[in-house]
């Protein structure tokens, strides 16, 4: 609560007035407009034949319908693979095809292509492989095929290895002689850039299908898969497909509207727990339903396993996490995190996996071992490459895939060391202490006054939604807020309410899971007293006819100037600040070095980064005197639009004017002197006018142009805004 693990990254600019999604847009590096951001359409979608293979592809499954030869799709177990098996065997069905599919089961073959599959396939008549999310490294069985005289259509989206599968043909973005332009897109999204082809237009029937898989693979929500989720939700709240409406019901979302997140975190969950417990059958029936009645009995099973699913990985969690408490040196001789287990379901390790990121933020193995065998989930962090990490240590892999953060691998038991070693000495060579250190990017940064006045504008910014990896819910600073209150909440009182004021504005910030890290604290009271800088996310909270902004706390750090209004309350806040921090500085007007304390305070907050207090020193200034505030308050106002355009009119009614004349008038209307020097100073830079021996004369037809296109203008903002952030004003 006190101090954050996390580096902020802070906009390059602060958001003064206007639109908030327009600003929020410039930030992340868009140049075109809200309007034609948020506008989806299936025009903007790029033609499947730009896809290497496509034509080919197409070909051979128009021949086999032509033909009726018996097609396979064959799929993966987790929600990318199951989608982009219905979706296929959706389309082919409806295009006449004679076709079945195929998932392995996680716990007796796992992942990809098994010979012993394709055998069965050829006692079944099969002449056609069309595999879905997986194949582009399975060498030795398509090669097994080819000698059963069985095509292989591969369509994946993983990671090529050096050699590729002598397939019948390959449609992978990734797949480098590929020159398609996304190659970020799910299996799913392979597989509906296939089904385009096929039909001759997009398959709007079954896109919301598409859009569970591409959320659920957290592949980053960006160009098409952008506009496939869009467009997937959008039918998701018109007209579900069967499977996806019975899917909404069990989840109790019926009467709400379905977002991206429902997606990744309520129906994405159920559809990948059929293939982490059990068969992925039961998510491929439930989504190529045709029948309601029948997909409800079927969702309310994927919802129990669910459920089973969930109490499943709460207690690997807590195994993992004993081990490593219980190895007081394990964390700090081990770079990368890699522990094996019996006990442990293969099915669920890489849900935990992620979580032990998300609390130690370091690179993870866990493996299931089972009859010396283990089957591992990898997760990664920004900087090591998870993949290429694995290529390194091939010799000790039976098989291994994946991407840059997620991968998968199976090793025998007796490797595991050498590969901890050697994964360690990769991660050694590659990261930096600062890399341990996650970085949070942040898109606007608001005082409580600011979010509660600017409702409005808060409301809009999910116009730019769906959110997503590559893509995230916007990430908001609200700076300078006290906690003015806090009560546990909660089947479990786990997760705490808070309640942050500056003036008489009020905010409401949930931290869920947050008990722990306000437990830390031995007397919660000192809170009232300190001035917080809050990250999270903020939406608008509906409730008995009410709208209030409510803001999802994700971090928090002690703001790095502190008011206090009397020396009682100064040496209060400042024995905490000692106990957590590296320095504190208390300053009154009777302190001559007001100004220099305050630079170096502030020094570290221009960058870009919030810097990490514990891992970098600080100085923590404690203003005591009212008259400083009042001080700094004079020093860092900001003129505002108004104002520039007072001086800008007096300018443009005499063409030519002493600025001593100018300076005159502006008093008189309230201007001061500083804030006339520098409107001419930002007008001068612009172009607007040119001063020559104390006279400004307007330029003849200046050119229309934007307040921040002036370096001046957005410097002394930065200050502005960075103290007023801090105190609040």
């Amino acid at each position: 609560m006190l101090n954050s693990r996390k580096k902020w990254r802070l906009p390059d600019t602060y958001y003064q007035d206007g639109s908030m999604a327009e600003y929020i847009l410039r930030e992340r590096g868009y140049t075109i407009p809200v309007d034609d951001f948020i506008t989806v359409s299936e025009e903007k979608l790029l033609s499947p034949y730009l896809m290497k293979g496509m034509k080919k592809a197409v070909s051979r499954i128009q021949i086999a319908i032509e033909k009726q030869e018996h097609i396979l799709i064959y799929g993966d177990y987790d929600a990318d693979g199951v989608t982009a098996t219905s979706l296929l065997y959706l389309i082919l069905k409806d295009l006449g095809a004679k076709v079945s599919y195929y998932i392995p089961n996680r716990f007796e073959e796992g992942y990809g292509l098994h010979i012993e599959a394709i055998k069965k396939a050829k006692v079944n008549g099969i002449s056609l492989i069309i595999t879905v999310d997986t194949g582009i490294s399975a060498i030795t069985e398509i090669e097994f095929a080819n000698q059963q005289q069985i095509d292989v259509i591969i369509t994946d989206h993983h990671e090529p290895l050096v050699e590729i599968p002598d397939a019948y043909c390959i449609l992978n973005p990734k797949y480098a002689p590929c020159e398609y332009p996304e190659a970020s897109l799910a299996g799913v999204g392979v597989a509906c850039k296939l089904a385009t082809a096929l039909l001759g237009q997009l398959p709007i029937d079954y896109i919301d299908i598409v859009a569970l898989g591409t959320v659920a693979d957290l592949v980053p929500l960006v160009g098409e898969n952008r506009i496939l989720v869009a467009l997937g939700l959008q039918k998701l709240n018109q007209q579900p497909s069967v499977g996806m409406s019975a899917l909404i019901q069990v989840t109790n979302l019926n009467n709400k509207t379905i977002t991206s997140g429902h997606l990744g975190f309520q129906l994405g969950p159920r559809i990948n727990a059929s293939g982490r417990l059990e068969t992925a059958t039961d998510s491929v029936d439930l989504l190529i339903s045709e029948e309601l009645d029948k997909a409800l009995l079927i969702a309310e099973k994927l919802h129990n396993i669910n459920e089973k699913r969930q109490a499943l990985v709460d207690d690997t969690y807590r195994q993992v996490e004993e081990i490593l408490l219980a190895e007081d040196q394990y964390l700090k001789n081990n770079n990368v995190i890699v522990l094996a287990n019996e006990n442990w379901n293969h099915g669920v390790i890489g849900i935990v996996a992620s979580r032990i990121i998300e609390t130690y933020y370091r690179p993870v193995i866990l493996i299931s071992l089972e009859d010396g065998i283990g089957k591992g989930s990898a997760r990664s962090i920004e900087g090591f490459h998870m993949f290429n990490a694995l290529q390194g240590c091939e010799s000790l892999l039976d098989k291994y895939g994946g991407h840059a953060m997620a991968a998968g691998l199976t090793i025998q038991a007796e490797n595991i060391p050498m590969l901890r070693n050697k994964l360690n000495e990769l991660a050694g060579n590659q990261l930096s202490e600062e890399d341990y250190l996650p970085t949070v990017a942040t898109d606007i940064v608001l005082t409580i006054p600011e979010v509660v006045i600017q409702q409005t504008e808060i409301s809009t910014v999910e116009q730019l939604a769906p959110f997503g990896m590559g893509h995230a819910q916007p990430k908001v600073v609200v700076s300078g807020a006290k906690c003015i209150g806090l009560r546990t909440i909660g089947k479990e009182n786990n997760h705490i309410k808070f309640t942050f004021g500056a003036g008489h504005y009020k905010l409401d910030v949930i931290g869920f899971r947050w008990t722990d890290k306000i437990s830390s604290i031995e007397n919660t009271e000192i809170l009232a007293d300190l001035r917080f800088e809050l990250l999270g996310d903020l939406s608008i909270n509906c409730w008995k006819d009410k709208q209030n902004p409510q803001l999802n706390l994700q971090d928090s750090v002690v703001s790095p100037i502190q008011f206090a209004e009397s020396e009682e309350q100064a040496k209060k806040i400042t024995k905490v600040l000692q106990e957590h921090f590296f320095n504190v500085q208390c300053i009154s007007t009777s302190s001559m070095q007001e100004q220099q304390i305050l630079k170096l305070c502030t020094e570290i907050y221009t960058e870009k980064v919030y810097v990490n207090p514990l891992q970098h020193k600080c100085i923590y200034v404690i203003i005591v005197d009212t008259k400083v505030e009042q001080l700094l308050q004079k020093s860092y106002r900001q003129p505002n639009r108004e104002e520039f355009s007072t001086v800008y009119k007096i300018i443009a009614s005499e063409q030519l004017v002493e600025k001593g004349n100018l300076i005159d008038k502006c008093a008189k209307l309230g201007i001061a002197e500083e804030f006339c020097n520098y409107i001419l100073a930002v007008f001068e830079e612009l172009e607007f006018i040119a001063i020559k021996n104390a006279e400004i004369k307007l330029s003849a037809n200046p050119q229309k142009r934007k307040l921040e296109e002036s370096k001046f203008y957005l410097e002394m903002l930065r200050k502005s805004m960075m103290f007023k952030k801090h105190m609040n004003y």
